[in-house]
């Protein structure tokens, strides 16, 4: 192989690695919701991301509002998204269920057969995993409080 074709050979697999790189969510599966787009959004914010609310209550923290068909469920505590529910049923019970939301994939903080928990992802004090049976049940995301 001379000198040349070695050159085109490499631009050739560096250009289907970056193609993979920059389409990873997509293979990895549809982001259900960006977690990082929506933490701390008022629900002005939070519409315009997810669309109006199919329905709102009040809880005892704030206001509750269901999104995307009771896919997503966000408690609004000081007017802002804190505690945020998503439901995944289609996702496998491990750590790679965080790229549905938009998370960096990272080793959890602790994981047993009941719950997969990160208290160590920028921007959000905790997100808990919880199964039902090999898939994931919801995940449940808080924001900024406990």
């Amino acid at each position: 192989m001379n000198f040349s074709s070695l050159i085109k050979w490499i631009a050739t697999v560096l250009g289907i690695v970056i193609f993979l790189m920059c389409n990873l969510s997509a293979l990895a599966g549809e982001v259900l919701a960006d977690i990082p787009a929506i933490a701390t959004k008022s629900q002005a914010e939070v519409a315009k991301l997810l669309g109006s609310p199919t329905s709102q209550s009040k809880s005892k923290y704030g206001a509750k509002c269901v999104y995307s068909k009771g896919a997503i469920e966000i408690v609004f505590i000081n007017g802002k998204a804190d505690w945020i529910t998503v439901y995944l049923p289609n996702a496998s019970y491990s750590k790679e269920a965080l790229a549905f939301l938009k998370l960096p994939v990272k080793s959890p903080t602790f994981s047993n057969a009941n719950v997969i928990r990160w208290t160590n992802l920028p921007g959000l004090l905790e997100v808990s995993i919880f199964p039902s049976g090999n898939k994931v049940d919801y995940e449940y995301i808080k924001v900024k409080t406990k």
